[in-house]
């Protein structure tokens, strides 16, 4: 007999659904168990949750993904993800890229979001092999 969590399937399942998807069912499960609608949205993660990644972590990404996948990927990127570019990030690397981004012009909304879901997948694919934690603003806090 195998053992299946179905709180990490369940969330596994929820992290590839589209937003509205994601939400929709998230709001059927807070109707029936609301507690347990809480620790999924605890648990889901999406692109603007790279601001709280550690610095480890934004390395081994940065290198992964090709720069013209950030490129499209913070066009509409949260100021705290730019922020957290910027901190690990040397300045002059951060001004040169931001450079890079004013300058491009505008680009298709999807592929904005595929290089963001890119850049996600690529980080579940290293969580998924122990290289790295998804970020998260409670996993990354840690207890002291």
């Amino acid at each position: 007999m195998s053992n299946i969590d179905g709180f990490k399937e369940a969330l596994e399942t929820l992290q590839f659904l589209d937003e509205e998807s994601r939400a929709r069912i998230l709001a059927d499960i807070a109707e029936k168990d609301p507690r347990l609608a809480a620790r999924l949205k605890e648990g889901l993660f999406d692109f603007s949750d790279l601001q709280f990644l550690l610095a480890t972590d934004f390395k081994v990404i940065w290198w992964e993904v090709p720069r013209i996948t950030w490129q499209l990927a913070l066009r509409k990127a949260p100021s705290g993800v730019l922020k957290m570019l910027e901190r690990h990030m040397s300045k002059r690397a951060f001004q040169e890229f931001s450079e890079l981004l004013s300058n491009q012009g505008p680009q298709p909304a999807a592929q904005v979001l595929r290089a963001q879901n890119e850049i996600c997948e690529t980080i579940r694919h290293f969580a998924r092999l122990g290289k790295m934690a998804i970020p998260s603003a409670h996993r990354n806090n840690p207890m002291v």
